[in-house]
């Protein structure tokens, strides 16, 4: 039966930073993508002995996983709107956590960062940038991913005019797209990176008057959206995180995690 000491929820630039630091330090490790795409971003450390599993996965999956395997450590480097996923990689660590306190827990945070641009328009969740775009006018761009569609499509009476979505060019996005009744010839699938080049090209090639994103920080993105929407004055939607996290967000601070709770209880 395989044995890894460490379990990475992973998906993220985080993720991999993560599975680097062990490796590194000598620790045989595993990890959780939703999605295909998600593992090829691994490739480079499978090829240095990281196991990647596919499927999203619920608490008792996650149980198995821990108890099957015997792993000590538990990164859950997720997306900052991942939140459900967190709920559930915490429950499932809680519910297999034995006497010696293993395995122990933590959440690799995605740094926070400022954005110095007086268009950005700070709300709160999809239904709050609806709001917004109600009150807009012209052509608008999602970069929110396909799980949120639905709300704009319900709160937006002219979306199938109006409305642009950039999603992952993956058929479970894909397929999202069609139920929503987004009409195709307004999907742009296409995977990341975008440089502020990208952005800028689609900006003008669709004429969009606002951008929609995340607040996913440097690695999701986001400094090139703002500047794109900066050189071509428009302003950006920005949905903040759910909520502040605590956890390690550098590979340093989680090398120093890892020293203090994992080599320091051992003998």
């Amino acid at each position: 039966m395989m044995h890894y000491d460490a379990l990475v929820a992973a998906g993220t630039t985080e993720a991999h930073d993560a599975i680097e630091v062990l490796q590194t330090m000598g620790f045989s490790t595993a990890a959780t993508v939703a999605t295909d795409l998600g593992s090829e971003v691994l490739n480079d450390l499978k090829a240095k002995g990281a196991d990647v599993f596919v499927g999203r996965k619920n608490a008792d999956e996650f149980c198995e996983m821990i108890r099957k395997f015997g792993i000590r450590i538990v990164v859950d480097a997720t997306h900052p709107f991942a939140v459900d996923v967190t709920k559930t990689v915490k429950e499932a660590c809680d519910r297999s956590r034995k006497d010696d306190g293993f395995p122990k827990y933590v959440r690799y945070v995605r740094r926070m960062e400022s954005y110095d641009y007086e268009r950005i328009i700070h709300v709160s969740d999809a239904g709050a940038a609806a709001e917004m775009l109600c009150k807009m006018k012209g052509n608008f761009l999602l970069t929110t991913g396909a799980n949120t569609i639905n709300v704009y499509k319900a709160a937006i009476s002219d979306f199938d005019v109006r409305g642009f979505v950039r999603v992952l060019n993956t058929e479970a996005s894909i397929e999202r797209c069609r139920q929503y009744g987004v009409p195709m010839d307004h999907v742009i699938a296409k995977n990341p990176p975008f440089s502020e080049e990208d952005n800028i090209q689609c900006i003008r090639d669709l004429n969009i008057q606002a951008v929609v994103s995340k607040d996913s920080g440097q690695t999701g993105g986001l400094f090139e959206k703002i500047e794109s929407a900066r050189k071509t004055g428009i302003p950006v939607i920005l949905i903040d995180r759910p909520a502040a996290e605590t956890g390690v967000s550098s590979k340093e601070m989680f090398k120093n995690w890892i020293l203090r709770e994992i080599k320091g209880t051992e003998g």
